[in-house]
């Protein structure tokens, strides 16, 4: 547990992976917090803000990396106060590289992060495992497909190489243009149990997953019921309205739109403010999440990617500068973006060869050796 309002608190049995500091930001009673609980279709009016988003030890028994994020949260609920009273970012190149440090945190210190990578884990292993039998080890002589299902490891702290790959990665998400969205309806914005929401309109149809190195990447991270901040590709999008960096919503429908995506990337809660009731939150899981997945364990191979919702989203705030990409797959120069596309690349030969492959061609050949129909 860490509540940076509570200095004498030393319970750290109770890991948040949602801050406190944030979650009341959407309270009207700053002490509890309605929720939906998405496997249960349960709508909870006052959950204590204390006792949800976390769960026990999951940065570990000895406290040391909850101490850390203590400090973290600590500097970032001063800057995020700031935002949300001003209903401004500030200027100070610092601050801004830690709302950028913040975001890549923030997405991977989650519990749906730590399932991911226990789990890829657990099918590296099992991968390995297959392979193994199909080149005719010995030491596995008697194997079934049953005794494969049943491997099971667990991880040690699963979200801490991720935070730490996370820190590195926030360098390279510095030419998204950050912005701040104020809502000035009446109508609140809503977080989750996935705080960073990632999405992209230039991808949507191209490929099964994006992430943060992606062409067309937009990124929002609710602060607040009226207060979002966003991360822009403005080689792809051109942003309307933009005031200093600031965008002001008045238009219920656009509040929707953005809860709706905040709603189905969730991975079972979604928390909100007291004036929200239950029919609005269903009315955004009305349409199920559209999630294309392909399985990548028929090549043995082991991948970790975090979920992109593939639903359609209107964002009345943005105009895309171009066509969107469509079809399979594409060379890496075509669907990175250029200020970080060379640091994919051991050299710049390599990347004028990327440049040269077929990949549709490639992809085109994985899919029919699979039996795998188009969708």
């Amino acid at each position: 547990m860490c509540d940076i309002n509570n200095k004498s608190n030393n319970k750290k049995v109770y890991n948040h992976y949602v801050p406190q500091f944030l979650l009341r930001h959407f309270s009207e009673s700053k002490k509890s917090i309605s929720m939906y609980m998405k496997n249960k279709h349960k709508y909870v009016l006052n959950a204590p803000i204390d006792r949800v988003a976390g769960c026990n030890y999951l940065y570990g028994k000895s406290g040391k990396f909850e101490d850390w994020f203590c400090e973290i949260e600590g500097q970032a609920s001063k800057i995020i106060n700031y935002i949300c009273d001003t209903k401004k970012i500030p200027n100070n190149k610092n601050i801004k590289e830690f709302i950028y440090a913040f975001f890549l945190i923030s997405e991977t210190r989650t519990k749906e992060m730590a399932d991911k990578y226990t789990e890829f884990w657990n099918n590296a292993i099992k991968n390995d495992v297959k392979y193994a039998i199909m080149t005719g080890n010995s030491n596995f002589n008697g194997f079934s497909d049953q005794d494969i299902d049943k491997i099971r490891i667990s991880v040690n702290i699963p979200n801490l190489d991720l935070v730490k790959s996370s820190i590195q990665i926030s360098k390279y998400i510095k030419d998204l243009k950050m912005i701040l969205i104020t809502n000035d309806t009446d109508v609140p914005f809503v977080i989750s149990d996935c705080p960073v929401v990632k999405y992209n309109l230039f991808l949507k149809d191209c490929i099964n997953s994006y992430g943060w190195y992606h062409k067309g990447i937009l990124a929002f991270l609710p602060i607040s019921s009226n207060c979002v901040i966003g991360l822009i590709d403005t080689q792809i999008y051109k942003i309307k309205s933009l005031k200093n960096g600031r965008i002001f919503i008045s238009d219920e429908q656009q509040v929707y739109e953005l809860n709706k995506l905040f709603a189905l990337q969730a991975e079972n809660y979604i928390f909100f403010n007291q004036r929200i009731k239950s029919e609005y939150i269903e009315s955004l899981l009305k349409e199920p999440p559209k999630i294309n997945k392909f399985d990548y364990s028929k090549l043995l191979i082991t991948n970790l990617s975090v979920k992109s919702i593939k639903n359609k989203i209107n964002f009345y705030f943005l105009q895309m500068k171009q066509p969107p990409l469509k079809g399979d797959h594409y060379n890496r120069s075509e669907l990175y973006r250029k200020k970080i596309i060379l640091s994919l690349y051991a050299s710049k030969k390599g990347y004028k060869i990327d440049k040269k492959i077929d990949y549709n061609k490639i992809w085109g050949n994985i899919k029919k050796s699979l039996n795998v129909k188009e969708e």
